[in-house]
Protein backbone atom coordinates (compact mmCIF):
# COMPACT_ATOMS: atom_id res chain seq x y z
CA UNK A 1 0.00 0.00 0.00
CA UNK A 2 1.14 3.33 -1.12
CA UNK A 3 4.66 2.24 -2.25
CA UNK A 4 5.01 4.91 -4.66
CA UNK A 5 5.45 7.27 -1.27
CA UNK A 6 8.56 5.33 -0.44
CA UNK A 7 9.85 5.86 -4.51
CA UNK A 8 9.07 9.25 -4.34
CA UNK A 9 10.46 10.21 -0.58
CA UNK A 10 13.74 8.59 -0.07
CA UNK A 11 14.30 7.45 -3.82
CA UNK A 12 14.05 4.52 -6.14
CA UNK A 13 17.22 2.75 -4.54
CA UNK A 14 15.46 2.78 -1.19
CA UNK A 15 12.50 1.55 -2.51
CA UNK A 16 14.39 -1.37 -4.16
CA UNK A 17 16.02 -2.01 -1.16
CA UNK A 18 12.16 -2.16 0.49
CA UNK A 19 10.73 -4.64 -2.10
CA UNK A 20 13.86 -6.92 -1.44
CA UNK A 21 12.88 -6.71 2.71
CA UNK A 22 8.91 -7.62 1.31
CA UNK A 23 10.48 -10.50 -0.69
CA UNK A 24 12.49 -11.93 1.90
CA UNK A 25 9.62 -11.75 4.61
CA UNK A 26 6.80 -13.72 2.50
CA UNK A 27 9.02 -16.17 1.64
CA UNK A 28 10.08 -16.42 5.34
CA UNK A 29 6.26 -16.38 6.41
CA UNK A 30 4.80 -18.52 4.10
CA UNK A 31 4.44 -22.05 4.19
CA UNK A 32 7.07 -24.68 3.36
CA UNK A 33 6.28 -25.33 -0.60
CA UNK A 34 4.79 -21.82 -1.42
CA UNK A 35 6.09 -20.21 -4.11
CA UNK A 36 6.35 -16.47 -3.95
CA UNK A 37 7.33 -14.73 -7.45
CA UNK A 38 7.05 -10.73 -7.85
CA UNK A 39 5.06 -9.88 -10.70
CA UNK A 40 6.09 -6.35 -11.16
CA UNK A 41 6.07 -3.36 -9.27
CA UNK A 42 5.58 -3.56 -5.90
CA UNK A 43 3.24 -6.65 -6.47
CA UNK A 44 3.81 -10.08 -5.25
CA UNK A 45 2.00 -13.52 -5.89
CA UNK A 46 1.87 -16.73 -3.92
CA UNK A 47 0.85 -19.97 -5.02
CA UNK A 48 -0.65 -22.35 -2.44
CA UNK A 49 -1.38 -25.87 -3.41
CA UNK A 50 -2.74 -28.42 -0.79
CA UNK A 51 -5.49 -25.74 0.02
CA UNK A 52 -7.82 -27.57 2.03
CA UNK A 53 -10.61 -25.14 3.08
CA UNK A 54 -10.99 -20.89 2.77
CA UNK A 55 -10.18 -20.54 5.98
CA UNK A 56 -6.45 -22.01 5.54
CA UNK A 57 -5.79 -19.19 2.80
CA UNK A 58 -7.34 -16.75 5.00
CA UNK A 59 -5.13 -17.53 7.85
CA UNK A 60 -1.90 -17.24 5.75
CA UNK A 61 -3.53 -14.12 4.26
CA UNK A 62 -3.85 -12.69 7.81
CA UNK A 63 -0.11 -13.87 8.51
CA UNK A 64 1.36 -11.69 5.51
CA UNK A 65 -0.94 -8.64 6.61
CA UNK A 66 0.55 -9.17 10.33
CA UNK A 67 4.19 -9.37 9.14
CA UNK A 68 3.90 -6.44 6.52
CA UNK A 69 2.83 -4.26 9.40
CA UNK A 70 6.20 -4.82 11.56
CA UNK A 71 8.59 -1.48 10.76
CA UNK A 72 11.04 -2.42 7.56
CA UNK A 73 14.68 -1.09 7.42
CA UNK A 74 15.51 0.75 4.45
CA UNK A 75 18.61 2.51 3.85
CA UNK A 76 19.13 3.17 7.45
CA UNK A 77 15.47 4.75 8.09
CA UNK A 78 12.64 2.92 9.70
CA UNK A 79 9.88 2.47 7.51
CA UNK A 80 5.96 1.31 7.77
CA UNK A 81 3.85 0.07 4.89
CA UNK A 82 0.77 -2.42 4.95
CA UNK A 83 -0.34 -4.78 2.37
CA UNK A 84 -3.60 -5.32 0.27
CA UNK A 85 -4.24 -8.83 -0.33
CA UNK A 86 -6.51 -10.27 -2.87
CA UNK A 87 -6.70 -14.02 -2.97
CA UNK A 88 -8.76 -16.92 -5.28
CA UNK A 89 -8.80 -20.77 -4.81
CA UNK A 90 -9.12 -22.58 -8.15
CA UNK A 91 -8.11 -26.15 -9.27
CA UNK A 92 -6.42 -26.72 -12.74
CA UNK A 93 -9.49 -28.81 -14.04
CA UNK A 94 -11.83 -25.52 -13.61
CA UNK A 95 -9.28 -22.52 -13.56
CA UNK A 96 -6.21 -21.76 -15.67
CA UNK A 97 -3.39 -19.69 -14.18
CA UNK A 98 -4.56 -16.75 -16.21
CA UNK A 99 -7.80 -16.93 -14.17
CA UNK A 100 -6.71 -17.48 -11.29
CA UNK A 101 -3.89 -14.26 -11.27
CA UNK A 102 -7.18 -11.85 -12.90
CA UNK A 103 -9.56 -13.18 -10.38
CA UNK A 104 -6.92 -12.84 -7.25
CA UNK A 105 -6.62 -9.13 -8.82
CA UNK A 106 -10.04 -8.06 -8.61
CA UNK A 107 -10.12 -8.80 -4.84
CA UNK A 108 -6.87 -7.53 -4.00
CA UNK A 109 -8.27 -4.08 -5.65
CA UNK A 110 -11.66 -4.73 -3.61
CA UNK A 111 -9.37 -4.76 -0.14
CA UNK A 112 -7.94 -1.18 -1.52
CA UNK A 113 -11.26 0.34 -1.87
CA UNK A 114 -11.99 -1.02 1.81
CA UNK A 115 -9.44 0.76 3.07
CA UNK A 116 -5.99 -1.04 2.17
CA UNK A 117 -4.13 -3.40 5.20
CA UNK A 118 -6.66 -6.37 4.64
CA UNK A 119 -7.65 -9.17 2.47
CA UNK A 120 -10.64 -10.38 -0.10
CA UNK A 121 -11.52 -13.55 -1.09
CA UNK A 122 -12.67 -13.71 -4.43
CA UNK A 123 -16.38 -14.49 -5.00
CA UNK A 124 -18.82 -14.47 -7.99
CA UNK A 125 -20.43 -11.05 -6.45
CA UNK A 126 -16.90 -9.53 -6.49
CA UNK A 127 -16.97 -10.72 -10.30
CA UNK A 128 -19.88 -8.79 -10.89
CA UNK A 129 -19.01 -5.62 -8.66
CA UNK A 130 -15.85 -5.59 -11.43
CA UNK A 131 -18.07 -6.99 -14.80
CA UNK A 132 -20.79 -3.63 -13.77
CA UNK A 133 -17.68 -1.22 -12.75
CA UNK A 134 -16.15 -1.83 -16.34
CA UNK A 135 -19.43 -1.04 -17.96
CA UNK A 136 -19.87 1.90 -15.96
CA UNK A 137 -16.24 3.30 -17.01
CA UNK A 138 -16.94 2.53 -20.50
CA UNK A 139 -20.66 3.90 -20.72
CA UNK A 140 -19.23 7.45 -18.98
CA UNK A 141 -16.81 7.89 -22.20
CA UNK A 142 -20.30 7.71 -24.89
CA UNK A 143 -23.22 8.59 -21.84
CA UNK A 144 -22.82 13.15 -23.48
CA UNK A 145 -23.20 11.33 -26.63
CA UNK A 146 -25.83 9.40 -26.42
CA UNK A 147 -27.74 11.81 -24.36
CA UNK A 148 -27.71 9.89 -21.17
CA UNK A 149 -26.58 12.45 -18.65
CA UNK A 150 -29.55 15.21 -17.00
CA UNK A 151 -29.65 17.82 -14.43
CA UNK A 152 -32.21 18.05 -11.47
CA UNK A 153 -32.06 20.79 -8.81
CA UNK A 154 -33.05 20.99 -5.35
CA UNK A 155 -33.91 23.96 -3.70
CA UNK A 156 -32.29 25.75 -0.72
CA UNK A 157 -34.14 27.47 1.18
CA UNK A 158 -33.99 29.86 4.30
CA UNK A 159 -34.08 28.77 7.71
CA UNK A 160 -36.82 30.78 9.20
CA UNK A 161 -38.85 32.17 6.19
CA UNK A 162 -38.35 29.07 4.36
CA UNK A 163 -37.88 31.44 1.28
CA UNK A 164 -36.32 29.48 -1.77
CA UNK A 165 -32.59 30.94 -2.43
CA UNK A 166 -31.62 28.82 -4.72
CA UNK A 167 -30.84 25.36 -5.78
CA UNK A 168 -28.32 22.84 -6.28
CA UNK A 169 -27.77 21.13 -9.40
CA UNK A 170 -27.11 17.37 -9.54
CA UNK A 171 -26.18 15.01 -11.52
CA UNK A 172 -28.24 12.29 -13.11
CA UNK A 173 -27.62 8.97 -15.59
CA UNK A 174 -29.94 7.08 -17.02
CA UNK A 175 -28.95 4.48 -19.31
CA UNK A 176 -30.62 1.48 -21.56
CA UNK A 177 -29.94 -0.83 -18.82
CA UNK A 178 -31.42 1.67 -15.85
CA UNK A 179 -30.41 4.78 -13.66
CA UNK A 180 -27.27 4.69 -12.03
CA UNK A 181 -26.38 6.16 -8.66
CA UNK A 182 -24.36 9.88 -8.85
CA UNK A 183 -22.43 8.03 -5.44
CA UNK A 184 -21.18 5.09 -7.91
CA UNK A 185 -20.18 6.23 -10.82
CA UNK A 186 -18.56 10.07 -10.28
CA UNK A 187 -16.29 8.34 -8.19
CA UNK A 188 -15.19 5.97 -11.35
CA UNK A 189 -15.80 9.03 -13.62
CA UNK A 190 -13.30 10.62 -11.21
CA UNK A 191 -10.61 7.68 -11.44
CA UNK A 192 -10.81 7.44 -15.57
CA UNK A 193 -10.48 11.84 -15.75
CA UNK A 194 -13.97 11.80 -17.59
CA UNK A 195 -15.04 13.79 -15.10
CA UNK A 196 -14.03 16.88 -16.91
CA UNK A 197 -15.74 16.55 -19.89
CA UNK A 198 -19.02 15.62 -17.75
CA UNK A 199 -18.01 18.75 -15.69
CA UNK A 200 -18.08 21.10 -19.07
CA UNK A 201 -20.87 19.61 -19.82
CA UNK A 202 -22.64 20.31 -16.03
CA UNK A 203 -21.72 23.70 -16.03
CA UNK A 204 -23.12 24.64 -19.62
CA UNK A 205 -26.37 23.08 -18.83
CA UNK A 206 -26.57 24.25 -15.69
CA UNK A 207 -25.87 28.08 -16.96
CA UNK A 208 -28.54 27.57 -19.91
CA UNK A 209 -30.84 27.04 -16.72
CA UNK A 210 -29.64 29.96 -14.89
CA UNK A 211 -30.19 32.10 -18.19
CA UNK A 212 -33.91 30.80 -18.01
CA UNK A 213 -34.53 31.56 -14.68
CA UNK A 214 -32.68 34.94 -15.16
CA UNK A 215 -35.24 35.69 -17.81
CA UNK A 216 -38.23 34.85 -15.81
CA UNK A 217 -37.03 36.88 -12.29
CA UNK A 218 -34.52 39.27 -13.44
CA UNK A 219 -32.95 41.12 -10.63
CA UNK A 220 -34.23 38.76 -8.03
CA UNK A 221 -32.94 35.70 -9.73
CA UNK A 222 -32.51 33.02 -6.98
CA UNK A 223 -28.76 31.35 -7.18
CA UNK A 224 -28.11 27.98 -8.86
CA UNK A 225 -24.79 26.14 -7.62
CA UNK A 226 -22.59 24.13 -9.50
CA UNK A 227 -20.18 20.82 -8.21
CA UNK A 228 -16.84 21.05 -9.57
CA UNK A 229 -14.67 18.23 -9.15
CA UNK A 230 -11.08 18.06 -8.20
CA UNK A 231 -9.78 17.03 -11.85
CA UNK A 232 -12.23 19.93 -13.19
CA UNK A 233 -10.31 22.12 -10.44
CA UNK A 234 -7.00 21.49 -11.20
CA UNK A 235 -8.02 21.24 -15.04
CA UNK A 236 -5.50 24.35 -16.74
CA UNK A 237 -7.32 26.75 -18.47
CA UNK A 238 -10.86 25.77 -16.34
CA UNK A 239 -11.33 29.92 -15.67
CA UNK A 240 -11.52 30.16 -19.79
CA UNK A 241 -13.58 28.04 -20.17
CA UNK A 242 -16.19 28.80 -17.48
CA UNK A 243 -15.78 32.16 -19.24
CA UNK A 244 -16.31 31.14 -22.46
CA UNK A 245 -19.35 29.10 -21.62
CA UNK A 246 -20.83 32.08 -19.61
CA UNK A 247 -20.70 34.62 -22.26
CA UNK A 248 -22.25 31.61 -24.56
CA UNK A 249 -25.54 30.79 -22.63
CA UNK A 250 -25.82 34.55 -21.14
CA UNK A 251 -25.62 33.56 -17.52
CA UNK A 252 -24.87 36.07 -15.18
CA UNK A 253 -21.52 35.15 -12.93
CA UNK A 254 -23.12 36.56 -9.24
CA UNK A 255 -26.27 33.72 -9.72
CA UNK A 256 -23.92 31.13 -10.06
CA UNK A 257 -22.22 29.63 -6.31
CA UNK A 258 -19.54 27.12 -7.06
CA UNK A 259 -19.52 24.05 -4.57
CA UNK A 260 -15.99 22.22 -4.02
CA UNK A 261 -15.66 19.85 -1.46
CA UNK A 262 -13.54 20.01 1.54
CA UNK A 263 -11.38 17.03 0.77
CA UNK A 264 -11.02 18.29 -2.75
CA UNK A 265 -9.77 21.94 -1.76
CA UNK A 266 -6.45 20.66 0.22
CA UNK A 267 -5.65 18.70 -3.23
CA UNK A 268 -3.26 21.09 -4.36
CA UNK A 269 -3.46 24.42 -2.01
CA UNK A 270 -1.54 26.74 -3.79
CA UNK A 271 -3.31 26.06 -7.05
CA UNK A 272 -6.92 25.96 -5.73
CA UNK A 273 -6.64 29.45 -4.26
CA UNK A 274 -5.39 30.54 -7.71
CA UNK A 275 -8.26 29.26 -9.43
CA UNK A 276 -10.82 30.21 -6.90
CA UNK A 277 -10.07 33.74 -6.89
CA UNK A 278 -10.16 33.95 -10.61
CA UNK A 279 -13.75 32.67 -10.65
CA UNK A 280 -14.68 34.73 -7.56
CA UNK A 281 -13.26 37.73 -9.30
CA UNK A 282 -15.53 36.67 -12.33
CA UNK A 283 -18.49 37.35 -9.47
CA UNK A 284 -19.34 33.54 -8.76
CA UNK A 285 -19.69 32.79 -4.96
CA UNK A 286 -17.93 30.12 -3.73
CA UNK A 287 -19.06 26.85 -1.39
CA UNK A 288 -17.16 24.20 0.14
CA UNK A 289 -19.34 21.30 0.47
CA UNK A 290 -19.64 18.59 3.01
CA UNK A 291 -17.56 20.96 5.35
CA UNK A 292 -16.28 18.27 8.48
CA UNK A 293 -15.39 15.80 7.52
CA UNK A 294 -12.25 16.16 5.67
CA UNK A 295 -8.42 17.62 7.04
CA UNK A 296 -8.47 20.69 5.94
CA UNK A 297 -6.69 23.61 7.86
CA UNK A 298 -8.73 26.57 9.01
CA UNK A 299 -5.64 28.83 7.76
CA UNK A 300 -6.27 27.34 4.55
CA UNK A 301 -9.78 28.00 4.47
CA UNK A 302 -9.54 31.63 5.67
CA UNK A 303 -7.54 32.42 2.69
CA UNK A 304 -9.84 31.16 -0.13
CA UNK A 305 -12.96 33.71 -1.33
CA UNK A 306 -14.99 31.01 0.54
CA UNK A 307 -18.76 32.84 0.47
CA UNK A 308 -20.85 29.79 1.61
CA UNK A 309 -19.72 26.95 4.72
CA UNK A 310 -22.38 23.70 4.07
CA UNK A 311 -22.60 21.30 6.83
CA UNK A 312 -22.26 17.57 5.61
CA UNK A 313 -25.57 15.51 6.61
CA UNK A 314 -23.20 13.24 7.97
CA UNK A 315 -24.28 16.29 11.39
CA UNK A 316 -27.25 16.83 10.46
CA UNK A 317 -28.16 13.21 10.90
CA UNK A 318 -27.60 12.90 14.45
CA UNK A 319 -28.49 16.97 15.23
CA UNK A 320 -31.61 15.50 17.25
CA UNK A 321 -29.58 12.35 18.79
CA UNK A 322 -25.82 12.77 19.04
CA UNK A 323 -24.21 15.55 21.21
CA UNK A 324 -21.29 15.39 19.53
CA UNK A 325 -23.50 16.58 15.99
CA UNK A 326 -25.07 19.43 17.94
CA UNK A 327 -21.90 20.88 19.32
CA UNK A 328 -20.09 20.82 15.91
CA UNK A 329 -23.20 22.23 14.19
CA UNK A 330 -23.46 25.24 16.51
CA UNK A 331 -19.38 25.26 16.48
CA UNK A 332 -19.49 25.49 12.70
CA UNK A 333 -22.44 27.75 12.82
CA UNK A 334 -20.51 30.38 14.92
CA UNK A 335 -16.90 29.97 13.45
CA UNK A 336 -18.93 31.06 9.81
CA UNK A 337 -20.48 34.31 11.49
CA UNK A 338 -17.20 35.64 12.55
CA UNK A 339 -15.77 34.87 8.88
CA UNK A 340 -18.86 36.58 7.40
CA UNK A 341 -19.74 33.26 5.53
CA UNK A 342 -23.31 32.28 4.95
CA UNK A 343 -24.23 28.19 6.63
CA UNK A 344 -26.20 25.81 4.69
CA UNK A 345 -27.19 22.62 6.64
CA UNK A 346 -27.75 18.99 3.73
CA UNK A 347 -29.64 16.51 4.43
CA UNK A 348 -32.54 17.85 6.54
CA UNK A 349 -35.09 15.41 7.40
CA UNK A 350 -37.71 16.53 10.07
CA UNK A 351 -39.07 18.93 12.04
CA UNK A 352 -36.58 18.47 14.86
CA UNK A 353 -33.86 18.96 13.21
CA UNK A 354 -35.06 22.17 11.37
CA UNK A 355 -35.54 23.19 14.87
CA UNK A 356 -32.35 22.76 16.11
CA UNK A 357 -30.89 24.64 12.89
CA UNK A 358 -33.34 27.20 13.54
CA UNK A 359 -32.18 27.39 17.56
CA UNK A 360 -28.33 27.03 16.08
CA UNK A 361 -28.43 30.56 13.67
CA UNK A 362 -27.90 28.44 10.63
CA UNK A 363 -28.63 30.91 7.16
CA UNK A 364 -30.02 28.09 5.34
CA UNK A 365 -31.42 24.45 4.54
CA UNK A 366 -31.69 21.71 2.34
CA UNK A 367 -33.35 18.63 2.18
CA UNK A 368 -36.21 16.14 1.65
CA UNK A 369 -38.22 18.07 5.04
CA UNK A 370 -38.69 20.44 2.10
CA UNK A 371 -37.59 19.53 -1.28
CA UNK A 372 -36.31 16.64 -3.15
CA UNK A 373 -34.37 17.02 -6.31
CA UNK A 374 -36.50 18.09 -8.97
CA UNK A 375 -36.64 18.64 -13.11
CA UNK A 376 -36.01 22.23 -14.31
CA UNK A 377 -39.33 22.94 -15.56
CA UNK A 378 -41.07 21.94 -11.48
CA UNK A 379 -38.33 23.96 -9.92
CA UNK A 380 -39.27 27.26 -12.07
CA UNK A 381 -42.55 26.58 -11.31
CA UNK A 382 -42.31 26.09 -7.63
CA UNK A 383 -40.45 29.58 -8.10
CA UNK A 384 -43.09 31.13 -10.21
CA UNK A 385 -45.93 30.19 -7.82
CA UNK A 386 -43.65 30.89 -4.16
CA UNK A 387 -45.55 33.21 -2.17
CA UNK A 388 -42.78 35.35 -0.27
CA UNK A 389 -45.77 36.84 1.83
CA UNK A 390 -46.60 34.03 3.35
CA UNK A 391 -43.65 33.21 5.20
CA UNK A 392 -42.76 33.66 8.56
CA UNK A 393 -39.75 35.03 9.91
CA UNK A 394 -40.35 34.64 13.58
CA UNK A 395 -38.02 33.71 16.13
CA UNK A 396 -38.43 30.15 17.05
CA UNK A 397 -36.81 29.66 20.61
CA UNK A 398 -39.10 29.87 23.38
CA UNK A 399 -36.82 31.69 26.69
CA UNK A 400 -37.41 31.78 30.34
CA UNK A 401 -35.88 32.98 33.18
CA UNK A 402 -37.43 32.12 36.63
CA UNK A 403 -36.70 33.02 40.01
CA UNK A 404 -37.39 30.56 43.29
CA UNK A 405 -36.89 29.83 46.62
CA UNK A 406 -35.10 26.84 47.55
CA UNK A 407 -36.64 24.57 50.36
CA UNK A 408 -34.93 24.87 53.55
CA UNK A 409 -34.91 21.07 54.01
CA UNK A 410 -32.91 20.87 50.37
CA UNK A 411 -29.45 19.74 50.87
CA UNK A 412 -26.47 19.39 48.28
CA UNK A 413 -27.15 15.96 47.44
CA UNK A 414 -30.79 16.68 46.85
CA UNK A 415 -29.52 19.72 44.43
CA UNK A 416 -27.31 16.93 42.41
CA UNK A 417 -30.10 14.57 42.55
CA UNK A 418 -32.36 17.54 40.63
CA UNK A 419 -29.73 17.96 38.27
CA UNK A 420 -29.33 14.29 37.41
CA UNK A 421 -33.35 14.33 35.99
CA UNK A 422 -33.32 17.42 34.54
CA UNK A 423 -30.00 16.85 32.63
CA UNK A 424 -31.88 13.42 31.50
CA UNK A 425 -35.24 15.35 30.55
CA UNK A 426 -33.71 18.07 28.53
CA UNK A 427 -31.98 15.67 26.12
CA UNK A 428 -35.35 14.01 25.52
CA UNK A 429 -37.39 17.50 25.15
CA UNK A 430 -34.53 19.22 23.28
CA UNK A 431 -34.15 21.75 26.43
CA UNK A 432 -31.12 23.71 27.34
CA UNK A 433 -30.36 25.58 29.97
CA UNK A 434 -28.64 26.74 33.26
CA UNK A 435 -29.52 26.67 37.44
CA UNK A 436 -27.71 28.99 39.56
CA UNK A 437 -28.10 29.07 43.10
CA UNK A 438 -27.47 31.28 45.73
CA UNK A 439 -27.72 32.21 49.37
CA UNK A 440 -31.14 29.93 49.47
CA UNK A 441 -32.41 31.07 45.96
CA UNK A 442 -32.61 29.40 42.50
CA UNK A 443 -32.68 31.08 38.90
CA UNK A 444 -32.92 29.15 36.07
CA UNK A 445 -32.27 29.99 32.16
CA UNK A 446 -34.87 27.42 29.91
CA UNK A 447 -34.78 27.39 26.20
CA UNK A 448 -36.54 24.93 23.16
CA UNK A 449 -39.68 24.54 21.97
CA UNK A 450 -42.65 26.39 23.74
CA UNK A 451 -44.68 23.80 24.38
CA UNK A 452 -41.92 21.33 26.22
CA UNK A 453 -40.92 24.79 28.54
CA UNK A 454 -44.35 25.56 29.66
CA UNK A 455 -44.84 21.54 30.60
CA UNK A 456 -41.61 21.77 32.24
CA UNK A 457 -42.68 25.11 34.02
CA UNK A 458 -45.56 23.60 35.02
CA UNK A 459 -43.80 20.76 36.57
CA UNK A 460 -41.66 23.26 38.66
CA UNK A 461 -44.60 25.30 39.97
CA UNK A 462 -45.71 22.30 41.65
CA UNK A 463 -42.54 20.70 42.74
CA UNK A 464 -42.31 21.35 46.67
CA UNK A 465 -38.58 21.89 46.70
CA UNK A 466 -39.17 25.20 45.13
CA UNK A 467 -41.37 28.13 46.92
CA UNK A 468 -42.84 30.88 45.23
CA UNK A 469 -41.74 30.60 41.29
CA UNK A 470 -42.13 34.10 39.71
CA UNK A 471 -41.42 34.86 35.60
CA UNK A 472 -38.63 37.13 35.76
CA UNK A 473 -38.42 36.77 31.73
CA UNK A 474 -40.29 35.35 28.88
CA UNK A 475 -39.71 35.64 25.27
CA UNK A 476 -38.58 34.19 22.27
CA UNK A 477 -35.38 34.16 20.66
CA UNK A 478 -33.64 33.88 17.58
CA UNK A 479 -30.67 31.36 18.76
CA UNK A 480 -29.85 29.55 21.32
CA UNK A 481 -27.63 30.58 24.15
CA UNK A 482 -26.54 27.09 25.22
CA UNK A 483 -26.25 24.26 22.89
CA UNK A 484 -25.89 21.02 24.97
CA UNK A 485 -29.39 19.78 25.61
CA UNK A 486 -28.48 19.55 29.62
CA UNK A 487 -28.56 21.97 32.65
CA UNK A 488 -25.36 23.60 33.45
CA UNK A 489 -25.01 24.57 37.34
CA UNK A 490 -23.11 27.03 39.33
CA UNK A 491 -23.62 27.69 43.04
CA UNK A 492 -22.74 30.98 43.63
CA UNK A 493 -21.35 30.48 47.07
CA UNK A 494 -18.13 28.91 45.16
CA UNK A 495 -17.16 32.65 43.26
CA UNK A 496 -14.02 34.24 44.62
CA UNK A 497 -13.89 31.86 47.70
CA UNK A 498 -10.23 32.46 48.34
CA UNK A 499 -10.87 36.50 48.35
CA UNK A 500 -11.65 38.06 50.91
CA UNK A 501 -14.88 40.33 50.38
CA UNK A 502 -15.38 41.74 53.65
CA UNK A 503 -13.61 45.13 53.20
CA UNK A 504 -15.05 45.86 49.81
CA UNK A 505 -19.03 44.58 50.57
CA UNK A 506 -21.01 47.17 50.51
CA UNK A 507 -24.36 45.09 50.25
CA UNK A 508 -25.54 41.71 49.58
CA UNK A 509 -27.83 40.89 47.18
CA UNK A 510 -29.95 37.57 46.61
CA UNK A 511 -30.77 36.34 43.33
CA UNK A 512 -34.82 37.64 44.28
CA UNK A 513 -33.54 41.47 44.43
CA UNK A 514 -31.41 40.83 41.57
CA UNK A 515 -34.63 39.29 39.48
CA UNK A 516 -35.80 42.71 39.39
CA UNK A 517 -33.75 43.34 36.51
CA UNK A 518 -34.49 41.19 33.69
CA UNK A 519 -31.84 42.81 31.35
CA UNK A 520 -29.28 42.27 34.11
CA UNK A 521 -30.27 38.31 34.95
CA UNK A 522 -30.16 38.22 30.79
CA UNK A 523 -26.93 39.62 30.59
CA UNK A 524 -25.50 36.71 34.17
CA UNK A 525 -26.44 33.65 31.72
CA UNK A 526 -25.04 35.27 28.74
CA UNK A 527 -21.98 35.52 30.11
CA UNK A 528 -22.07 32.52 31.68
CA UNK A 529 -23.02 30.39 28.17
CA UNK A 530 -19.59 32.07 26.59
CA UNK A 531 -17.61 30.55 29.97
CA UNK A 532 -19.65 26.86 29.50
CA UNK A 533 -19.64 26.72 33.66
CA UNK A 534 -21.09 23.51 34.46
Amino acid sequence: DNFKIVNDTYGHDAGDELLVSIADRLVKFTRPGDIVGRLGGDEFVVLSEYVDSDETVIKIAQRINEVMRKPFNSSNRIVYISASIGMAIGHGSTHSAEDLLRNSDAAMYMAKEHGRDGWYLFSSQIYENLVQKISITNGLKTAIELNEFHLVYQPVVATNSKIIKGAESLLRWNRAEGPVSPAYFIPLAELSGDIVSIGRWVFREACKTIARIQGEFQSNTPYTSINVSTRQLNEDGIVAEFKAILKETGAKPENIVIEITETSLMTDVHKNILVLNELADLGMRIAVDDFGTGYSSLLQLLKMPLSIIKIDREFIDGLDKKPQSRAITSAVTKMASVMDKKTIAEGVENEAQLFELQAQGCDMIQGFYFYRPMAVDEYIELLQNQKVSDTNDKPKVYTVIYVSRASESLTHNNIQEILEVARKRNAELCITGFLIFNNGYFMQFLEGRKEFIDTLLEKIVNDRRHDNVRIILSTFNKKRLFTDWTMGYWNMRDAGSEIDFSTWQKQTFNLLEISNDAKLCYAFFEAISSKKLS
